[in-house]
């Protein structure tokens, strides 16, 4: 996966946070960041970590992005264990995600998992851990996870609660579903006249240099991106029906194939009604389409623990002949895209290392590669 801190959105935290440490810091146009983030407590949150312990920056940072990772991992692991009821199916599904971390979403701009400190994967981890609420039917629980993740990243927040409303649904049976509905048309009753004021000429040409606002211009690979994944979503709930009762351990399966399949179609049909008329451009800065996230990191833990239950098994081999190329594939895209960095180049470089040559520009060199 590499980390990267610095990269893209990081630049953004880092210089929140820092500032939260010292407000002296940044002392001219300081709102090209601060605004942003008034609506979340994520970079407080790191400060406060900083703050408390008198670490280092940047070691609070990477301490952070390893805790992100791991309980998102773990949040996968506890939802495997309420869909299968082998063991080589819950790591199966780990696994395949943990493998996938990098993988684009399509259209999006994002990844599974970004490759330093970001909200979105702090937040999709507390929103995995209210999944698991919701199925054990701690709802509760389940809503005190979704504020948290909320005061995190607000945006990512909205397609876990929109992702645990149709699953809590789909626990309860088809009358509860007919319920949410009515729920659902009485909440396009709000007043919503203000996303249809027109924007500024200035940030049309800002959003014209992002992509994923303009779903017309997506390639034909990014729309197959957005569709595939939810047809086979209904192919593994059409045959996950078609099995006998579940045993035990396998009984949120179908409840969550179901949501699934509930969220992916409204998502998609709303994320189309928001991004595609021009009139109701104020909301694509939401970026509904993102909803693709958790959809794909949810598809891939079932498809990870199908494998593992079906196909893998206890098999060494079969799991090698997997996950060691799918591996090796993904850490050989991460080097073409961070060639300084690709801790394979970096041990290459240090051996051929010529010590008889002047030596004041090879240390700046891997220093520099090393950062």
């Amino acid at each position: 996966m590499g980390y990267h801190p610095g990269l893209e959105d990081d630049a953004f935290y880092l210089a929140a946070i820092k500032r939260n440490l010292n407000p002296a810091l940044f002392p001219h146009d300081a709102d090209f960041f601060r605004l942003q983030f008034q609506a979340t407590i994520f970079d407080k949150l790191i400060a406060w970590s900083v703050r408390l312990p008198h670490l280092p920056v940047a070691w609070a940072a990477l301490l952070w992005q390893f805790a992100a990772i791991f309980f998102l991992l773990h949040g996968c692991w506890r939802i495997a264990r309420r869909c299968f009821s082998q063991a080589s199916a819950h790591w199966g599904a780990v696994a395949t995600v943990a493998v996938l971390l990098t993988l684009p979403v399509s259209g999006t701009a994002i990844n599974l998992a970004d490759q330093y400190l970001h909200p979105r994967t702090l937040a999709t981890a507390i929103i995995l851990a209210a999944i698991v609420a919701v199925i054990d039917r701690r709802l509760g629980l389940a809503g005190l996870l979704l504020a948290i993740a909320f005061s995190i990243h607000a945006i990512m927040a909205a397609f876990g609660i929109s992702f645990c409303f149709f699953l809590f649904f789909a626990l309860r049976g088809e009358a509860a579903r007919r319920r949410a509905s009515t729920a659902v048309g009485a909440a396009l009753l709000l007043p919503l006249g203000w996303i249809f004021e027109p924007t500024s000429e200035a940030w049309r040409q800002a959003a014209a240099t992002r992509s994923f606002y303009h779903l017309a211009s997506w390639a034909w690979y990014e729309w197959l991106g957005v569709f595939a994944p939810l047809v086979l979503i209904y192919a593994f709930l059409h045959l996950w029906k078609s099995r006998p009762e579940p045993v035990n351990g396998e009984t949120a399966m179908r409840p969550l194939l179901t949501a699934l399949v509930y969220y992916g179609a409204f998502q998609t049909l709303a994320g189309l009604a928001i991004m595609l008329p021009s009139s109701l451009e104020r909301l694509r800065p939401f970026e509904p389409m993102r909803y693709l996230h958790l959809l794909y990191l949810l598809f891939f833990l079932i498809a990870g623990g199908l494998l593992g239950q079906y196909v893998l098994d206890r098999k060494l081999y079969r799991w090698l002949l997997l996950f060691f190329p799918l591996s090796a594939a993904m850490f050989y895209v991460q080097c073409q895209m961070f060639p300084g960095s690709c801790i394979a180049k970096l041990v290459a470089a240090g051996l051929h290392l010529d010590p008889t040559e002047h030596t004041s520009r090879q240390p700046v060199r891997a220093r520099s590669a090393l950062r």
